[in-house]
């Protein structure tokens, strides 16, 4: 049984882990999140000047205050003074209910308080420096580059609204890939600063672990998920060995697809990792069969039926990014992933079939 050679070992390693925690240099960490912080205000500031969509991010301004000015509620609350009483008592004397009314005429109209909350949101929006458009709005974005930009509708979410993801986004170019900078830094801040939020007064983490943690089988973390740490340098060099230890970094090659082949017995798996099965590589493998970018791989010298590791290597440099593809494919089908994601893989990647 292979339970006490390869899992509790793994099981041992994250009690560790969650126990003794992991060691941060906070103040870099603290620095680094400063520069995120610096680093997001820019790439903001270069989406929204970005030559493709500054006049309309100008319009979408224009219009806002337009609809805010439209908007525009009744000013003073409605006044109750009455008829004008009788001025004069018999005696003569000027009646004490006129000088009431009279003040009450006199009175200034009062302002209603949603005219004033109206006037100060005016305002605020009339500023040039304002800026009203939201890059983190759907319905803004949706706007921006469907309805002003006419980008075509790669995708749809499940509502059926145009699908705007960092995927689609990258497909579209220009003013959308600082979008995506812009987004992708926002995410890595996220987690430094939830790291900064757990870190104890040792300056430790303490990562929680469940295993199995998905449907899959595969290990989930939690409270920081440590799986998802940004693989930045930025915020790698922020998590230090305690003393008298090192860091190891490794990568089992083809993981998933070894186990796949052995657990499976799969035909096509085993003639990749089975026994007497010549040195090959799975994603030219499977991507040489795929349409579009099948012709590409074997145009690169990889042969399927007798691969070799001249055609394999000379494949990997001048079908990169066929190959990239492919192992998207092959990893997205492995874990069970169904026709309408590979579909959506494909197309975004420029591989357009029924």
């Amino acid at each position: 049984c292979a339970l006490p050679i390869y899992f509790l070992p793994l099981v041992r390693l994250l009690i560790e882990q969650t126990y003794h925690g992991v060691r941060v240099d906070v103040p870099r960490l603290q620095e680094y999140a400063a520069s995120l912080r610096e680093r997001l205000v820019e790439e903001h500031t270069k989406f929204l000047t970005h030559p493709e969509v500054a006049d309309h991010i100008r319009e979408f301004h224009r219009l806002t205050v337009e609809a805010v000015r439209a908007e525009e509620p009744e000013r003073y609350k409605v006044r109750r003074i009455g008829a004008e009483p009788r001025k004069l008592r018999k005696d003569g004397q000027v009646s004490a209910n006129w000088l009431k009314w009279s003040e009450r005429v006199a009175r200034p109209p009062e302002e209603r308080a949603d005219w004033r909350r109206w006037r100060a949101r005016l305002d605020e929006i009339s500023d040039p420096a304002h800026q009203p458009f939201n890059v983190s709005s759907t319905l803004d974005l949706n706007w921006l580059f469907i309805g002003q930009l006419q980008k075509e509708v790669l995708l749809r979410t499940p509502a059926g609204d145009p699908d705007l993801s960092e995927a689609v986004l990258k497909a579209y170019g220009g003013a959308a890939h600082a979008l995506v900078d812009y987004r992708t830094t926002s995410k890595e801040l996220s987690y430094v600063d939830k790291y900064l939020e757990l870190v104890d007064g040792s300056n430790h983490l303490h990562p929680g672990w469940r295993a199995p943690g998905t449907v899959t089988g595969r290990l989930s973390g939690t409270n920081p998920n440590m799986q998802q740490a940004p693989k930045t340098a930025g915020c790698m060099e922020c998590f230090i060995p305690r003393e008298g230890t090192v860091w190891i970094d490794y990568d089992l090659s083809a993981l998933e697809q070894v186990v796949l082949a052995e657990l499976s017995g799969d035909p096509s798996l085993m003639r990749i990792y089975g026994p007497g099965a010549p040195a090959n590589d799975v994603y030219l493998f499977v991507g040489s069969q795929l349409p579009v970018i099948g012709p590409q791989i074997k145009a690169a010298g990889y042969d399927p039926d007798n691969p070799t590791k001249e055609g394999i290597a000379r494949a990997k440099k001048e079908a990169k990014a066929a190959r990239s593809i492919a192992k998207v494919v092959t990893l997205a089908s492995s874990y069970g992933a169904g026709w309408r994601k590979i579909h959506r893989t494909l197309r975004l990647d420029g591989v357009i079939i029924t």
